[in-house]
C-alpha cells in the first residue's frame, strides 16, 4: 500500500505538466509580444527556442509515470495539453494586449 501522504505517479506527473504550463503561458506572452510589435525574427526564434526545450520539459512530466504503469493515449493528451495548451493562450493574449486591432471595444483614456 501506499503510506500516507504519499503521492501516485500520476498526480506527481499532472502537478509538474501544470507547473509547466503556468510557465508556458509566459513563454507564450513573450512569442506574442514579439510579433506584435514587428519582431517576427524574434518571434520566430523564440518559437524554434522554446519548441526544443519544451521536449526536455515533456520528458520530465512523463517520467514519474514510467516506473509502475504504462498510462494510456489518453492521459498522455490530457498532460500535454495541461502543459502545452497556456503557451497558445499567452501568445494570443501576447499579441493581442500589443495590437490596434481591438482598441476601437476598450475605453481610451
Amino acid at each position: 500500500g501506499r503510506r500516507a501522504g504519499e503521492q501516485t505517479p500520476r498526480r506527481v506527473a499532472a502537478l509538474i505538466a501544470l507547473g509547466i504550463g503556468l510557465h508556458n503561458f509566459g513563454e507564450g506572452l513573450a512569442i506574442g509580444a514579439a510579433f506584435a510589435t514587428g519582431a517576427a525574427a524574434l518571434g520566430s526564434f523564440l518559437v524554434v527556442g522554446f519548441t526544443l526545450h519544451n521536449v526536455t520539459e515533456g520528458v520530465g512530466i512523463v517520467a514519474p509515470l514510467t516506473r509502475r504503469e504504462r498510462p494510456s493515449l489518453r492521459v498522455f493528451v490530457l498532460l500535454a495539453l495541461v502543459a502545452g495548451a497556456p503557451a497558445s493562450l499567452g501568445t494570443w493574449n501576447g499579441g493581442g494586449g500589443l495590437s490596434p486591432l481591438p482598441a476601437p471595444v476598450l475605453p481610451q483614456p
